[in-house]
């Protein structure tokens, strides 16, 4: 929540004022404005913006198209073409109508308009109407936007070369509105807003466009900032390499069958199973590169293990992530930093990072899989609804469910109930649910792990990690769950004490955890499987509490899933409304909870008294031990 509107204008003034860049929109504005200059205007901007400007192998997708015209088409319709995209008003995702936004009771309020085809901002005062923009104003351009599948952001000049900053907005895709940024991410709760000043040309042009630059040798001469791309999104060569000397190749061999060698081009297809992994992985993982070397090279599917330091839950990693601070002058919570990206057996606990789970896998390290044995990136004759249902995770169409694990593990026992010991047609007895539980979190929703374990009570006891029996029995015991595993599996047995003997695991992470399982949890109750398997009924109580959770993110993703309760579809919330009226909209819940639980007989493990009401004595002593620490997952 924003206590005062203090900060409301700092990113802009920080924008506004950095002298280069208001001249520079000035000057923009005015030769735009001149008789005969009408429509996109991208072009004015240009030098306050990273351009593509293909170098050395890379020749851009268009060239792929006349020989791989499927490819580029299933490319094409993938959100990796749109990534990143120069900015225009007519193929934005978020609506720039000259409408006015505002957040936590109009503390925050921006004007979002469209001008000369490109989408405008501008951060209002208190009682400040929206206007018409002139040439002394301090409305900003997006000039840049990132993403296209769950959300959309957007960057502004900064003033400093082709230096970005990030507009405090973003949009999302599923609901079709603006929240604050900082309400997109699992951060703790700020007045702040940042512009990330430089973000976007230190982080996000290395995974985010194709060959991204971000340190230039000119840039070390001037200082100033002169980034640039082969190409914008995630384009072939993004995957496949440069493709100059193949396309050489390949006209060679088209006019003289006597030339022989292999094509230089990288094929995910055809190469061994751990580098074709490392495609991906080159932007699915949390790495660093080993030299400066690396960062300013042609990006390749090459070796990645060579090229880059792979960041683990490991000493290893942590003291190099303290040297690095040391050099920075800031040693404060380094560690912090690593339980922002894994589990503390090194697993993923935030998206994008795929890779880093998937070589914590057996079925990687003993066997062949790669990314490629569930995912297609080419799939062959989708169109309409089926090429778009292909687009949100890229699952091979042939694959799906089950039949992606049985291609190795087609023994009859897999399939059997006394190796599930789930019925056959139920949700317990699917491989992944069991094996990948949805253990990451990003883009407000859980995702699934890509260690792919098996399940254990130990992951909750010792990690801190919520285990796959638990997320579908939320509301069962730790116990219950460690029980099972010793009598089905010969898992060690456990003996647990206080609650985690004897309360559902979904009440105690959703009241007691710290932000990364609330979150997880809060999703968890809006899962099928999992609202089949505990029951829904009991859940509004625990989510009625969530909904005034400090976490912005939090809340969002606990609103989603009192909405999927078929009985409180039309419950209203606004998650960033005020604190008092989030309260009171969380106490409505709750009343409305009560109302309909009535005198159902009670459930001790959920803190349900036989009145059917809830033990308020035990549910605030675990509400008051609520862990928290400030928990940043670096998505």
């Amino acid at each position: 929540m924003v206590e005062d509107c203090g900060n409301r204008a700092k990113w802009i003034r920080i924008a506004t004022f950095s002298g280069l860049v208001l001249i520079l929109v000035c000057v923009a504005f005015w030769q735009a404005s001149r008789p005969g200059v009408t429509g996109d205007s991208t072009e004015l901007f240009a030098e306050l913006r990273p351009i593509e400007e293909p170098r050395g192998e890379f020749v851009s997708s268009d060239n792929c198209l006349s020989c791989h015209e499927n490819n580029h088409a299933s490319w094409e319709a993938s959100y990796h073409r749109t990534m990143t995209q120069v900015a225009r008003a007519d193929r934005s995702m978020g609506k720039f109508t000259n409408q006015v936004v505002s957040f936590f009771g109009d503390r925050e309020r921006y004007q979002l308009f469209e001008h000369l085809g490109l989408p405008w901002i501008r951060s209002l005062q208190p009682g400040q109407p929206p206007g018409p923009l002139d040439d002394s104003d301090d409305a900003m351009p997006a000039l840049l936007t990132t993403g296209s599948h769950n959300m959309q952001a957007y960057w502004m000049p900064s003033g400093r070369g082709r230096q970005l900053n990030l507009m405090p907005l973003i949009y999302l895709k599923e609901t079709e509105e603006w929240i604050p940024r900082r309400a997109a991410f699992l951060h703790p709760p700020s007045d702040e807003i940042s512009p990330e000043y430089g973000r976007w040309n230190t982080t996000c042009i290395k995974c985010h466009t194709t060959d991204g630059r971000m340190n230039l040798p000119e840039d070390q001469r001037t200082g100033t900032p002169d980034s640039k791309a082969s190409e914008f999104g995630i384009s072939c060569e993004a995957c496949h390499g440069g493709g100059r000397s193949h396309i050489d190749f390949q006209r060679r061999r088209a006019v003289d069958s006597s030339v022989v060698g292999k094509d230089p081009i990288v094929n995910p297809a055809t190469v061994s199973h751990a580098h074709s992994a490392q495609v991906c992985g080159g932007c699915h993982s949390v790495h660093l590169m080993e030299d400066l070397d690396h960062w300013t090279a042609p990006s390749a599917a090459g070796d990645l293990e060579a090229e880059r330091v792979l960041f683990d839950y490991d000493e290893r990693t942590l003291d190099l992530l303290m040297t690095m601070a040391k050099e920075a002058g800031d040693t404060n919570d380094v560690e912090k930093r690593m339980e922002s990206w894994f589990w503390k057996d090194g697993t993923p606990r935030v998206s994008g990072r795929e890779y880093s789970g998937l070589r914590k896998s057996g079925c990687f390290t003993r066997g062949e899989m790669s990314c490629i044995s569930c995912h297609s990136l080419h799939p062959r004759g989708l169109t309409g609804s089926a090429q778009k249902e292909w687009a949100n995770d890229m699952l091979d169409p042939n694959v799906q469910g089950d039949a992606s694990c049985i291609q190795c593990h087609e023994s009859p026992q897999y399939a059997s109930v006394e190796h599930t010991h789930h019925l056959p047609d139920s949700s317990g007895s699917r491989c992944q649910n069991c094996h990948m539980p949805h253990t990451t979190y990003g883009l407000l929703k859980a995702i699934r792990s890509h260690a792919i374990l098996s399940p254990s009570a130990r992951e909750s006891t010792e990690l801190g990690r919520p285990n796959a029996c638990n997320l579908c029995h939320l509301d069962k015991s730790l116990q219950w769950t460690a029980d099972r595993m010793t009598d089905w599996y010969g898992h060690k047995p456990l003996k647990l004490v206080g609650d985690q003997s004897r309360l559902g695991a979904g009440a105690v992470w959703a009241l007691k955890g710290d932000a990364s399982l609330r979150a997880l949890t809060a999703w968890h109750m809006g899962w099928k499987p999992a609202q089949e398997t505990s029951g829904s009924d009991w859940m509004p109580a625990y989510l009625s509490i969530l909904l005034s959770d400090p976490y912005d993110a939090i809340r969002y993703v606990a609103y989603r899933s009192v909405r999927s309760i078929d009985s409180y579809r039309d419950f209203e919330y606004d998650f960033l409304a005020t604190t008092d009226e989030r309260r009171q909209r969380g106490a409505a819940l709750y009343a409305e909870w009560s109302r309909r639980h009535g005198a159902k007989s009670g459930r001790p493990d959920l803190l349900i008294a036989d009145s059917g009401k809830i033990d308020r004595v035990q549910f605030d002593r675990l509400l008051q031990a609520r862990d928290d620490r400030p928990i940043i997952l670096l998505e």
